[in-house]
């Protein structure tokens, strides 16, 4: 029998290099330390060893027996890249009758002598026999176009041939180890129509269906996909649904069945499943009926992200507002999590699983990784798959377009407490049930809507288009999703087809799976279905409360919780009824400091998941209690055992004043890096107070690099902490003071030197130089290619509370030597007023940045802190 997966953090691990036995031990090891539940094995870019050969099962086989050991769980990324399903291209190479199938169309001439695969009048829409017209007669064509890059998914055979290749070596090899260590297969980027193809899916299967359903050829209908004709709204919803039909009952349904019969899960998301809508639906028609069909729904946040992270200012990112530029998507970040969430409400266990900081950059800062996943957290998310742990960034993975959030980044030996964090927030939010009485219905009608337009955005439509674009019915329900998350109403997403086959309407309440609605919206109540129609009108006659968006005032919708105060409708809020008590998660996400006032029905404690402490236990807020940009807390029963001093809670007022801790050094821990783009000859000018101790190049061995003519050894079994990819050598006495000639034989790559020195602006355009460490950016300073920790010393007089540090990276704080905790991100406070004395302190601050600088070695990324401030409890001073 499966097992659902605990609730943590299993990331995608890139197996993209020569992988060894000593080194899967090592990062295992690392995993287990760092907080993770598992990790998904994923072949990618880079990747030296044969996909599905006998070494690559022994390496498998090797993790899977060091992770029982571990307590750590195995999940099997079902493919060699992606999308999922075809096994490397190993399907459709065995079966090129099983390739993926497109239709493209356009108006223009014909051709006799190479006829589309159909072509109609552009006038009567009726079909022309190319070969009995003159060429280049007007007419409306559709080509057939075959995708080498993908399976036909509404083939049976396809997922048939994908499991025999795929899934039954995995269990012929492994078969131990299945539901024990190996807990789940990943599927990816799954759909009928590949991501970045262009047309309608098309397969023999469907018109075989169509024909049998319908009692026609499915040629007759094509002109009604593309052009608004009469009936075109009811033949794409058909087209549509019958495609998400096959895809699902031939595609997914099988892979499910058979890894729930060997004992896993099968999870994994769609492609598209961010949108933009019109995407969506020609790859998948809607994303919540295949999320029904996982053991836990699925999703991705590919693209999802803001830059300022005010997810709930605003109900649509693009790419003024992404980190990450990928041309004219709108993405509506919201809808995506509530989808998946509602299904795990509804359908499943409450476990939501989500590939997670997915396509970001290398420079992103810990602290937006942080509040994002507090974000996701609050929107439902509890399996977290961050994307993604490299086994090595050397070689061509060092070019692979996304970061990696492993030991390949300094801040990493930080990130136990925030990735333990993470897990307890989601242990936190699966407890008891998700508080909602309301249920917003997807529209189908923005299926009905998908003219050629959608499709092909050049596409030159003969016929008015349809009254409502798909963008246009969609945006209805961005904008109820948005509303309600502002009013703190706590709602599921129902998809209109799940609902109408499952729903039960009676006695006030609407009955979808797990979960009882006394309250229904609707965003398009033109386009719903007679079947939906009927069990709306039960529902409504039982008592139940129906409302259409587009008419009623939805003010009657009473919150969960009665926040008020400026700007708390940018209060993320997440309720849960938990053994008779209404829990509430609160997450800040305005970018300001806000002060929320709450009446609360009984006591309550304010609990702080970052230090797992609680205070307070009252029916209301405290005076002056502050939820500080990007901080959150939880409303949690009185704690029996009593509440810790509210003089220690960083949700206090602090005074304002600018009280500075002297700064007597800052010392960099570890060796600075040079690096430089290898040319025949180049020259270095090595300054009397620099020291170049050693090199790091990959395959320095073979490298055949010399230094004022002599060559650099490698030095075994040495290596850069960032990567056993980056082999060292030492080079103390070969660099002399003045100027050094190097010569690279054979080195392509980047090369660094590693010693005690600082690098500034110069001819190359960089060279050796000398400047006074300051607070600020160090990149700036002499450092724009460091990797490591830094350690900042300062002293100050008196007892405070709390320290304030304004910085980019990760930190550990002590106070006369004794550790008060980690800042990974904000508010950037930390209580340290158990350590202070009355007379002179020492702080110590030690902060590690991130691994862009050394591993691209091209763009440097500010890093260092800026500024310490100590500050007092206003509603009670210790300073001395």
């Amino acid at each position: 029998m499966k097992k659902i997966p605990e609730t943590g953090i299993y990331p995608f691990w890139f197996w993209n290099g020569q992988i060894k036995e000593e080194e899967i031990l090592r990062q295992l090891d690392l995993m287990k330390n760092s907080g993770c539940r598992g990790a998904v094995i994923h072949a990618r870019k880079g990747n030296k060893i044969p996909y599905l050969s006998e070494r690559w099962f022994e390496l498998v086989r090797c993790a899977c027996c060091h992770a029982g050991k571990k307590g750590l769980k195995i999940w099997i990324y079902d493919e060699d890249g992606y999308p999922s399903g075809n096994a490397g291209g190993r399907v459709q190479a065995l079966h090129p009758e099983l390739m993926q199938k497109s239709l493209l169309f356009q108006y223009e001439g014909t051709d006799p002598e190479q006829p589309a695969f159909a072509a109609y009048d552009p006038e009567s829409y009726q079909r022309l026999d190319e070969t009995r017209v003159p060429a280049n007669t007007p007419a409306l064509r559709f080509h057939l176009k075959e995708l080498a890059a993908h399976v036909d998914t509404l083939n049976p055979l396809a997922a048939e041939r994908f499991l025999k290749v795929t899934h039954e070596r995995y269990y012929q090899e492994l078969h131990d180890y299945f539901g024990s260590v190996i807990e789940a297969f990943y599927t990816d980027d799954v759909s009928f129509l590949s991501c970045l193809t262009s047309g309608y899916v098309f397969s023999p299967v469907l018109e075989k269906e169509w024909h049998r359903r319908y009692g026609r050829s499915i040629l007759e209908s094509l002109p009604f996909l593309v052009e608004e004709l009469p009936g075109s709204s009811e033949i794409r919803s058909r087209y549509f649904r019958l495609a998400q039909e096959l895809f699902l009952k031939n595609f997914i349904i099988p892979q499910r069945q058979w890894c729930n019969e060997h004992g896993v899960c099968y999870i994994g998301h769609l492609c598209y499943d961010e949108g933009p809508q019109n995407s969506s639906i020609c790859s998948f028609t809607s994303a919540m009926p295949f999320m029904k069909n996982q053991d836990v729904p699925s999703i991705d946040d590919f693209l999802l992200e803001m830059s300022d992270q005010r997810y709930l200012g605003r109900p649509y990112n693009d790419d003024s507002l992404r980190v990450l530029h990928v041309g004219n998507r709108r993405l509506a970040s919201l809808k995506t999590y509530k989808q998946g969430a509602s299904i795990a409400h509804q359908f499943g266990t409450g476990k939501l699983s989500a590939e997670t900081l997915t396509y970001l950059l290398w420079e992103i800062s810990p602290d937006f990784l942080n509040l994002q996943m507090f974000f996701e957290l609050g929107m439902g998310v509890n399996l977290i798959t961050p994307h993604a742990f490299y086994y090595t960034i050397g070689d061509v993975a060092g070019y692979d377009s996304v970061p990696s959030y492993f030991f390949q980044q300094p801040w990493f030996s930080h990130c136990n407490l925030m990735f333990s964090t993470w897990t307890h927030i989601a242990e936190l939010l699966i407890q008891g049930n998700f508080h909602c009485k309301v249920l917003v219905l997807e529209p189908s009608g923005d299926i009905g809507a998908m003219c050629g337009k959608e499709v092909l955005a050049d596409f030159p439509m003969q016929t008015q288009e349809p009254r409502e674009s798909v963008h246009e019915i969609h945006d209805v329900l961005i904008r109820v999703i948005q509303l309600l998350l502002r009013r703190h109403v706590g709602f599921d997403l129902g998809d209109e087809v799940l609902v109408a086959e499952n729903a039960i309407a009676g006695n006030g309440v609407l009955k979808v799976g797990n979960m009882n609605y006394d309250t229904v919206i609707l965003t398009d109540q033109e386009h719903l279905s007679g079947r939906m129609r009927n069990i709306l009108d039960d529902f409504q006659k039982s008592g139940g409360m129906l409302l259409d968006s587009r008419n009623d005032n939805l003010d009657c919708l009473t919150p969960d919780i009665h926040l008020t105060g400026a700007g708390t409708e940018e209060i993320l809020v997440h309720t849960r009824n938990n053994a008779g008590f209404q829990e509430v998660f609160m997450l800040n996400l305005s970018g300001k400091d806000l002060q929320p006032e709450l009446n609360y029905e009984g006591a309550f404690s304010v609990y702080d998941p970052l230090t797992r402490k609680s205070f307070h236990a009252e029916s209301h807020l405290p005076n002056g209690f502050t939820l500080r940009a990007g901080d959150l807390c939880m409303l949690m029963p009185p704690k029996a055992d009593g509440d810790r001093p509210w003089a220690e809670s960083r949700y206090i007022p602090l005074d304002r004043g600018r009280k500075n801790p002297e700064l007597k050094y800052i010392r960099p821990l570890n060796d600075n890096i040079f690096p430089i783009h290898p040319r025949k000859n180049f020259e270095l000018l090595v300054p009397d107070y620099a020291n170049i101790k050693l090199l790091y190049a990959e395959k320095l061995s073979e490298s055949k690099i010399f230094i004022n003519g002599k060559a650099v050894a490698s030095t075994p079994g040495c290596h850069h902490p960032a990567d056993p990819a980056f082999e060292a050598g030492n080079v103390e006495g070969l660099f002399l003071h003045g100027v050094n000639k190097i010569l690279f034989e054979k080195s392509s790559d980047i090369v660094r030197l590693a010693g005690n020195f600082q690098v500034v602006r110069a001819e190359y355009p960089w060279g050796l130089g000398k400047m006074d460490l300051q607070l600020g950016d160090l990149s700036a300073q002499g450092y724009p290619f460091y990797w490591g920790a830094v350690e900042y010393t300062f002293t100050f007089q008196g007892s405070y509370d709390f320290v304030e540090v304004k910085m980019q990276g990760t930190a550990e704080v002590f106070v006369n030597g004794k550790s008060c905790g980690y800042i990974y991100g904000k508010p950037f406070l930390l209580f340290i007023g158990n350590a202070c004395v009355r007379g002179e302190n020492e702080l110590r601050i030690q902060l590690c940045n991130t691994a862009q600088n050394f591993v691209r070695a091209e763009s440097p990324v500010p890093f260092g802190i800026y500024d310490v401030k100590l500050k007092n409890n206003l509603n009670g001073s210790t300073c001395q």
